[in-house]
């Protein structure tokens, strides 16, 4: 299974971190003076700007001071880049189309007859009709997103609610 680009978790995560710190009413100052581990206020702004990754203990120390558990930090940047379960997604027909993996030859060809009837290359699909592709492709729901959002294939403004055939 392929990751979706690092950089935009890693952005997701610094704009987390940023947002966990501003609903505390904390400056950097006052997380540094919080943390048991020694780190520069500017280490931080790197953290919350995405210029510097962040290991996975200072994460979770980080996480935990600013009151919450990393499991749940994740979840909301997981949730950033690609969705949850519960939300539609938007896919660029074009860019499924040019998905190799084998397992995805079943959504490549809906998207392939999608295009060819014409109207909008962009297509938005309720959760549901993303957990039928899945099934189609005999993946997981969860993995179907990764992989759209790493080949490209989610985003788009200007869409259609595109419905699955039966």
């Amino acid at each position: 299974m392929l990751i979706p680009d690092t950089e935009r978790y890693q952005i997701a995560l610094g704009n987390e971190l940023r947002r966990m710190r501003k609903a505390r009413g904390w400056t950097r100052r006052d997380v540094q003076s919080h943390l048991s581990m020694s780190i520069s206020t500017q280490t931080l702004a790197a953290w919350e700007h995405s210029t510097r990754a962040i290991n996975v203990t200072r994460f979770a120390e980080l996480c935990l001071t600013l009151g919450d558990r990393p499991h749940a930090v994740l979840e909301r940047v997981d949730h950033a880049v690609i969705g949850g379960h519960d939300t539609a997604i938007t896919m660029d027909l074009a860019s499924v189309v040019e998905i190799a993996h084998p397992e995805l030859r079943p959504l490549r060809r809906w998207a392939a007859a999608r295009l060819n009837e014409g109207g909008a290359t962009a297509i938005t699909l309720p959760p549901a009709a993303v957990d039928r592709l899945a099934q189609l492709c005999d993946i997981p729901s969860d993995q179907l997103r990764v992989e759209l959002a790493h080949a490209g294939g989610v985003g788009g403004q200007d869409s259609d609610v595109g419905q699955l055939a039966s």
